[in-house]
């Protein structure tokens, strides 16, 4: 971090602008060190009007989704293969009905 103020949006992404951002979908652990972050993401990207879904899984720990053997990833893979679906859909229609898309 250096000099640099942890406020600084460069510094914490969490602290950024999420105005026209596409719908988000966060996979996290109920026993991951990222899961108050992921929890502070979906808040924000609430006050910024941007659809996030959040799912919060038991017993699948960090980069799990590489490990195909390992509970519940298959299961949390298929969540996120249909989010890419939803995602997408909700993003063209935002853009369509002119919601200052980005990304």
């Amino acid at each position: 971090m250096g000099s640099e103020e942890p406020e600084d949006p460069l510094v914490s992404p969490i602290r950024g602008d999420y105005q026209g951002l596409p719908p988000l979908y966060v996979q996290v652990s109920d026993s991951e060190m990222l899961l108050d972050d992921s929890l502070r993401l979906a808040r924000r990207c609430q006050i910024y009007n941007v659809y996030a879904k959040l799912d919060i899984w038991r017993k699948i720990y960090g980069l799990a989704e590489c490990l195909l053997s390992a509970p519940n990833v298959d299961i949390a893979n298929r969540f996120a293969l249909k989010w890419c679906d939803v995602g997408l859909i909700l993003h063209e229609t935002d853009c369509r009905n002119g919601a200052g898309c980005r990304g």
